[in-house]
């Protein structure tokens, strides 16, 4: 008897900018995700995740496997790419948003799991600031938000290995800016071809000291994972739950409390 098994739709857009020749790399990236959404899954005792955002999707090299993973689950994507948008949808059947669109009517769910793949490696912090609040208030309680960010790997390989599409003279401001705070940030170069600002996206750099401390205004919000260079040995990864923390002494503390004064 033949047995038929589910795959992922391994379908790539053709308007997907990462390189064809390392279509490998370009899907074991999108597999690493998925193994770090499993492990923080197990860590919260969930069987599964039914609605989940994925924020800064691109092309799918993520949700692909969100959808093998999570076929039940209702799929949203959130994007800036017109392009990419049409392709989530059609190829995986996700519900396409921009920005814009989670702040207004146009999207009224909340989601038990939000992952945002290096969106924040190229926001300031005045853009991390407004993203994660609205990231925040879409979150279920007991919901899940992942992100990953650039820490001591790339502060480490910038201005020798490898400049990360900065030029010169910003590698060496993010540079002073990470040794001075463990945050900083500069803006892509003009394109020289068009004359045009790359408008305010760059690269972000954040130590593990920085992003914890930078969480903390969100009370409700409870580290779960860290995992340094996690995803695809590169980007950090922290995982947080949404969840209330009870300040009163629990019934059975209060009676053993009083019982010890006596």
């Amino acid at each position: 008897m033949r047995i038929l098994t589910r795959r992922p739709n391994l379908r790539i857009s053709e308007a997907e900018k990462m390189p064809f020749e390392d279509r490998e790399s370009y899907f074991w990236t999108g597999r690493s995700a998925l193994e770090i959404i499993k492990l923080v899954q197990r860590t919260t005792g969930r069987s599964t995740f039914y609605k989940i955002l994925d924020m800064a999707s691109g092309h799918g090299r993520v949700l692909r496997w969100l959808k093998f993973a999570y076929p039940k689950a209702k799929l949203t994507v959130c994007e800036v790419q017109e392009s990419a948008l049409e392709f989530c949808e059609k190829a995986f059947g996700a519900k396409p948003l921009v920005p814009s669109d989670l702040k207004s009517e146009k999207d009224q769910d909340s989601y038990d799991l939000i992952w945002v793949g290096s969106l924040f490696t190229h926001l300031d912090i005045k853009m991390w600031d407004e993203t994660l609040s609205l990231l925040y208030s879409k979150l279920d309680e007991n919901g899940v938000l992942i992100f990953t960010t650039h820490g001591d790997l790339v502060a480490t390989r910038l201005g020798s290995i490898d400049n990360y599409g900065l030029d010169s003279e910003s590698t060496k401001k993010l540079i002073s800016e990470y040794s001075d705070s463990g945050f900083g940030y500069q803006r892509y170069p003009n394109d020289l071809t068009t004359n045009e600002s790359s408008g305010n996206y760059g690269v972000s750099v954040s130590s593990t000291q920085f992003v914890l401390g930078y969480m903390r205004k969100f009370q409700d919000m409870q580290l779960i994972f860290l995992g340094e260079m996690k995803w695809a040995n590169h980007q950090d990864v922290y995982a947080f739950i949404r969840k209330e923390i009870d300040t009163k002494f629990p019934e059975v503390m209060v009676n053993w409390m009083s019982e010890v004064s006596q």
